[in-house]
């Protein structure tokens, strides 16, 4: 068992340094954390936090940077109000126990008090397998907010339900309570004219009750469109939690979340409607699952893109130590040659996952001048032949000494326009890769272009919409067919952007696609280093 090399107090690790295993737990995941709109941190066994996400330090009362928190007791970041659950989350931890809590924490400056999930998973060290720390990860409850609201909204329609029962006599008393209502409420006659509107209803519809009265309920809601007829009057039953499209001219995109119920009153039907815009509501949901489902396929991509080439080094690893007969040069040679294949895809991953990391965090250094490209050209050129000729592809250059000089980083450009081309040879088998340079001059100044073509695949008109988002490629069969991660294009348009350029892609299905990298051809005029 390797020996704890922390600095000691008394005999006892220091609680406030950082053990070997933990950090180098920290820096495998850091990556994958940070970024991620759930909140996360990551702890000591003494429950000392040693990094943290974005999302977790905006969570706080402070806001803090970072290394402000380093080392900090996980209590001592939260107000008192929510002290009582962090020493249950510190307890698991010491006790090295992982599990699920779910809590209410005042988070944020004002301390609102906040339904939460709080997930415990303790770290091991490979080596010993025993438990260095812990990755502690804040998720806001959103069935909890879901079941209280439908609780309140019942309660609601429950007591305007009891109070309709003698609606004149107690009209004073109705009122009051629909205008300190946080819902829509409409009262509607037997013919689904609106009678009155409390307040929120008001503000929701954009109109006051007196124009509003007499209009009827199809002017505002597209449910009686739908049906052709009224399903509480006609029909005879109540609406529970609809959503319904809004059928005011100019608020076509509004959907409001409805419920409806029929009360008699003296001799006459009379309809009481709660309501609410959900339109932000469902568009933020929406926003959320995307950015969920978004990072779930890009940690399967990895996963799998990950284990390809581990699979490949551990089994012809094994067939080198596990043969029984000796291996000839040329079969030792085959092995080797595979092994290193395989570690160089494997690098090539984790750099991508890294450069992304680093771009989002504005960390990568960007140190552009004026330099001749035909020598990064020529370089490009030679390492992308074997992978051209590796799907029968022919690849042919287009440049001279004409372009002239452009003004960008050496390593940036080399690496936009590596990750351009690979992707060309990926998906394109038995055609053409062709790598292009030229000079042009326009109105803002001199640029050169670069242009990456194939007789590829293509792409579509929405595909070409979101190929250059993080973890994006065109489509959940490319993924299977061709493998790759959906970093490259991300990590070349950044580049370009930090270069002052731009990248564009045309594209037409199954006749392949040119991407287009633009760079000034010498320094802009008012830009800094």
């Amino acid at each position: 068992m390797t020996a704890d090399k922390r600095p000691t107090m008394g005999g006892r690790p220091d609680p406030t340094v950082e053990s070997p295993a933990l950090k180098r737990l920290r820096e495998t995941l850091t990556p994958l954390c940070q970024n991620n709109p759930v909140a996360m941190c990551i702890t000591n066994r003494e429950a000392r936090v040693f990094h943290a996400n974005q999302a977790f330090l905006d969570a706080l009362e402070v806001r803090p940077a970072l290394a402000a928190i380093h080392g900090h007791a996980l209590h001592n970041l939260f107000s008192h109000h929510s002290r009582r659950v962090i020493n249950q989350v510190e307890t698991l931890i010491s006790q090295a126990k992982s599990e699920s809590l779910h809590k209410t924490l005042h988070l944020g400056p004002d301390h609102s008090p906040t339904a939460m999930h709080i997930r415990v998973q303790m770290l091991s060290a490979a080596e010993n397998k025993q438990p260095e720390g812990a990755l502690v990860t804040l998720q806001e409850n959103v069935d909890w907010y879901r079941a209280q609201y439908l609780e309140e909204k019942q309660a609601l329609t429950d007591r305007i339900r009891r109070l309709s029962t003698d609606l004149m006599d107690r009209q004073a008393l109705l009122k009051a309570m629909m205008d300190h209502s946080p819902f829509g409420i409409a009262l509607l006659d037997n013919q689904r004219r609106i009678i009155q509107l409390n307040h929120t209803a008001e503000k929701i519809l954009g109109m006051g009750c007196s124009e509003a009265r007499g209009i009827l309920c199809n002017n505002l809601f597209h449910c009686f469109e739908l049906e052709q007829r009224c399903p509480i009057l006609e029909d005879n039953r109540n609406i529970n939690q609809q959503q319904t499209a809004c059928a005011q001219p100019g608020k076509s995109h509004h959907t409001f979340l409805r419920s409806a119920v029929c009360s008699r009153e003296r001799n006459e039907d009379i309809i009481i409607e709660a309501f609410l815009d959900i339109t932000e509501m469902k568009g933020a949901q929406q926003a959320k699952e995307e950015a969920y489902r978004a990072k779930d396929d890009f940690f399967a991509k990895m996963s799998h893109e990950l284990r390809t080439p581990l699979n490949a080094i551990i089994g012809y690893s094994e067939l080198i130590v596990e043969d029984a007969f000796p291996l000839s040069p040329e079969e030792l040679k085959e092995y080797a040659g595979a092994i290193q294949r395989s570690g160089y895809d494997l690098l090539h991953l984790v750099d991508q996952v890294l450069n992304i990391a680093k771009l989002n965090d504005d960390k990568v250094e960007n140190e552009p001048l004026d330099l001749h490209p035909e020598i990064i050209l020529d370089e490009v050129a030679s390492t992308i032949r074997p992978l051209a000729s590796k799907n029968h592809n022919r690849f042919t250059t287009r440049y001279d000494s004409s372009i002239g000089t452009v003004y960008a980083d050496p390593e940036h450009l080399r690496a936009i326009l590596l990750n351009l081309l690979s992707n060309a040879c990926k998906f394109t088998h038995h055609g053409e890769v062709t790598l292009s340079a030229s000079r042009e001059i326009d109105t803002q100044g001199e640029w050169v272009l670069f242009q990456v073509g194939d007789t590829g695949i293509g792409l579509s008109e929405e595909q070409m919409n979101r190929i250059f988002d993080r973890f994006e490629q065109a489509d959940n069969s490319i993924t299977r067919n061709y493998g790759g991660s959906g970093l490259g294009l991300s990590i070349a348009k950044r580049l370009c952007e930090i270069m002052d350029g731009d990248v564009e892609v045309q594209s037409q299905v199954g006749q392949g696609s040119t991407f287009s990298v633009r760079l000034p051809g010498r320094k802009l005029a008012g830009r800094g280093r």
